[in-house]
């Protein structure tokens, strides 16, 4: 179990450098995935939110860890609840929205994924 967590933040934290190194990666990402999925793509992007945050919420807590590292998997589970139930009207706006946001609010959002996983880590490497 902590070899899935140490997982779960690792990619985390990868996911929050790219965004801090290339933040047009993301916008060409969205853009793809708009092409590609159409609109389904964004509850997609949910459930794996959800599935990620309740393996590494469950697998920290197994693992005994404070419940305060625990609250990076809750925060990723409301993340996706929040795009897997949001209609398809919404779901659009935001996915143009955030296409649309200046490069240093996702610099902003690496910066957050990185000190997540960081976090986490900290908190597996004092167990």
């Amino acid at each position: 179990m902590v070899l899935v967590a140490a997982f779960c933040a690792v990619s985390v934290a990868i996911d929050g450098i790219f965004m801090l190194l290339d933040p047009g990666l993301y916008r060409r990402c969205f853009a793809y995935l708009g092409e590609w999925f159409g609109g389904a793509w964004l509850p997609v992007y949910g459930l794996t939110f959800c599935m990620m945050g309740s393996v590494l919420g469950l697998s920290l807590r197994c693992i005994g860890a404070p419940a305060v590292y625990c609250t990076a998997g809750v925060v990723l589970v409301v993340c996706g609840l929040c795009l897997m139930f949001l209609r398809a009207e919404r779901l659009d706006f935001i996915a143009v929205w955030w296409a649309a946001r200046p490069s240093w609010l996702y610099r902003i959002g690496g910066v957050i994924f990185i000190l997540l996983g960081a976090m986490v880590l900290q908190g597996l490497a004092t167990l």
